[in-house]
Formats: structure tokens, C-alpha cells, sequence
């Protein structure tokens, strides 16, 4: 991931959020098949993302670092991190994206910043509450 990286609001898009306490989800597949299930490198300047991946491959760069995941899992991504990815065209899952003053709000209620460090979690046997949540 080296020269100009592109910042987003989602990816590929520049419009304005509408609202700073904005919440979208959509399938991964959603996007990432409008890019040939790849997702290149870029970032959020007031974003924070979650990704749940319920099935299938994917490859997830996030500052430098590879993971490649083939069993279900979430993936933190907070503001400012350059990431990028690789999907199997038989990914299932979503993205989750919060809106800065949203995390901080949470965070503010919760004495602690959620979310703020890049991380990934596998589901192991929390499929059935991620499932139902991101539905």
C-alpha cells in the first residue's frame, strides 16, 4: 500500500453523510462485487467499520498487516487505519459503518473508547447472535 491513499466515506463514493450519527450496513458482497471483490487500499477519516465475515475467504489488510480469513470472524477497522481487501466471490457477511461522533458518544457512555484499535475476532460458536444482530 504505497503512494496516495484514497480517503472515503464508503468506498468508492464522496457524497456528505447526511447526519454525523449516521449507521449503515450492507452485504459485502454488495460492494465489493461492483469492484471485482476487491476492495484497494484507502481510509476513513470519521468512519469506524465492522466486518463480519459469516463464510467464506477473505483477505484483509489493514495498515501493512495481512489476515486471511476462512471462518467466521469480526474485523474492527477504526478511523484513519489504510485498509484494503480481497474477497472470495462466495463471501457472505456485512460491513457495519459508524460515524466518528457516534464511537465517541458510545465511548463517552462507556468510560472507554470503543473500538479504537484495529483487531479481529473470531466468531468461534457466536455465529447465531452475529448472524441475528447484523440481520
Amino acid at each position: 500500500m504505497t503512494g496516495q491513499v484514497p480517503v472515503f466515506k464508503l468506498y468508492g463514493e464522496e457524497r456528505a453523510w447526511p447526519t454525523p450519527d449516521l449507521i449503515h450496513c450492507e452485504s459485502i458482497a454488495e460492494r465489493s462485487r461492483l469492484h471485482g471483490w476487491e476492495i484497494r487500499a484507502h481510509l476513513h477519516s470519521d468512519l469506524l467499520q465492522v466486518l463480519y465475515i459469516q463464510s467464506g475467504h477473505a483477505e484483509v489488510e489493514i495498515d501493512g498487516q495481512v489476515r486471511v480469513l476462512e471462518q467466521a470472524a469480526v474485523q474492527v477497522v477504526p478511523a484513519l487505519c489504510v485498509h484494503a481487501f480481497r474477497f472470495s466471490e462466495d463471501i457472505q457477511g456485512h460491513v457495519l459503518t459508524l460515524a466518528q461522533p457516534l464511537v465517541e458518544h458510545m465511548g463517552e457512555a462507556l468510560e472507554r473508547p470503543p473500538l479504537s484499535q484495529a483487531a479481529c475476532y473470531p466468531a468461534e460458536g457466536h455465529e447465531g447472535r452475529l448472524d441475528v444482530l447484523f440481520a
